[in-house]
């Protein structure tokens, strides 16, 4: 069984109210799993029932290691680093193939075929786009190594958008490989991302980035910086820049608030799914 997961709590329901119509636009009936940022989410409970999506209780042991590797640590004021670990409860939904999605995303089109392009069995997990280099491991010389050691790792990936399948992080592993409290002054600013790196490199899973699996992947995700066009046959695909013309399937805004959308470029995109949530 084939699905998406995200991560969500009821300070991101504006994005959630977004997210799930446009996932129901295009895939109405692809299963949806919620997985709870904390324990905050009674908004996120009743959107998850209106739009058939189902939330998923999180594994301790993902919030034990996320505790061991940054304590106290906040990555936003306010918002703790080790709850970002909670991600990883993805590979261990009832789904056997998932793609995570950050909840600031908007589906534009149909996704499924981007299983059978990406879900091989030479592939463990497939990202969308990379990451910068400084917020996944921040010293040169250890990214240096996980290159060694996983050659298509380079800068790393962005965790906002991933597939794989069920089982392929493991948390007892990844409890063992945390037991280093020393790993955290390797890692950059992005929690789950950089430990995704570490697990990626020392396991030896086989990652890949999409546009190395298929050009016509190489930016199916794109923010606010570029206008987005719907074709006459349903299709989304940029309306300027470097990939004009090139197809769109997620749309990415930056932040944890929706003062990132107001005013910005493709808005019109986002206030449009939301208000299907709230009609």
């Amino acid at each position: 069984m084939d699905g998406i997961c995200t991560l969500a709590n009821d300070r991101m329901s504006p994005f959630l109210e977004a997210f799930l119509p446009s996932v129901r636009a295009h895939m109405p009936d692809l299963p949806v799993r919620i997985i709870p940022f904390d324990d905050n989410i009674e908004k996120t409970k009743a959107l998850a029932k209106s739009h058939r999506a189902q939330i998923v209780e999180p594994d301790q042991r993902w919030d034990e290691l996320g505790a061991k590797l940054f304590g106290d640590e906040d990555y936003r004021r306010g918002v703790p680093a080790w709850r970002y670990l909670r991600k990883l409860n993805a590979f261990q939904t009832d789904l056997d193939r998932f793609l995570f999605l950050d909840v600031n995303c908007l589906v534009l089109n149909d996704l499924r075929p981007l299983w059978t392009a990406c879900m091989s069995d030479a592939q463990d997990i497939v990202f969308a786009i990379r990451s910068r280099l400084d917020r996944t491991i921040s010293k040169p010389d250890v990214r240096s190594v996980l290159e060694i050691l996983s050659p298509r790792l380079g800068g790393a990936f962005n965790a906002c958008c991933f597939m794989s399948r069920r089982g392929t992080i493991e948390p007892e592993t990844a409890l063992a490989i945390g037991r280093n409290k020393n790993l955290r002054l390797l890692f950059g600013r992005a929690p789950e991302q950089a430990f995704m790196a570490w697990y990626i490199a020392v396991t030896g899973l086989n990652a890949f980035s999409m546009a190395e699996i298929s050009r016509s992947l190489r930016r199916i995700i794109g923010g606010a910086r570029f206008s987005i066009e719907k074709t006459d046959g349903g299709l989304h695909r940029f309306a300027e820049g470097p990939w004009k013309n090139n197809p769109i399937y997620l749309l990415k805004w930056g932040g944890q608030d929706v003062s990132a959308v107001h005013g910005g470029k493709n808005a019109d995109l986002f206030h449009h799914h939301r208000q299907m949530a709230l009609s």
